[in-house]
């Protein structure tokens, strides 16, 4: 099965360390092995976050995210833009920011 991720959202999120981190929002879409290149992916329900470097986030239920591996916690910046990707093409590769922003 070939997976991928396509972004949904972009923001602004403070560290416990004080530092602004940049975090994207992925949902994973799936293509079946055996499936014509030209196949529509699928999403397959599950979500992800990751910083803008690619280093993986965690969030639970209850909104709190925390950078794995280094066990910063994060805190959404109020105020900050969420972007939303038009082409699902252009989300393919972690880390990548989005250059259309709006105001959240």
């Amino acid at each position: 099965m070939d997976k991928r991720l396509h972004m949904l959202e972009s923001f602004h999120a403070r560290g416990d360390d004080g530092g602004l981190y940049t975090v994207c929002g992925y949902e994973q879409l799936a293509r079946l092995d055996g499936m014509p290149p030209d196949c529509e992916w699928q999403p397959t329900g599950q979500c992800e976050y990751r910083l803008a470097t690619g280093e993986p986030v965690s969030s639970d239920r209850t909104g709190a995210m925390t950078i794995l591996g280094r066990g910063i916690r994060l805190r959404r910046e109020s105020g900050t833009a969420a972007a939303w990707l038009l082409q699902p093409d252009e989300a393919t590769v972690y880390g990548q920011e989005l250059e259309r922003m709006q105001d959240a």
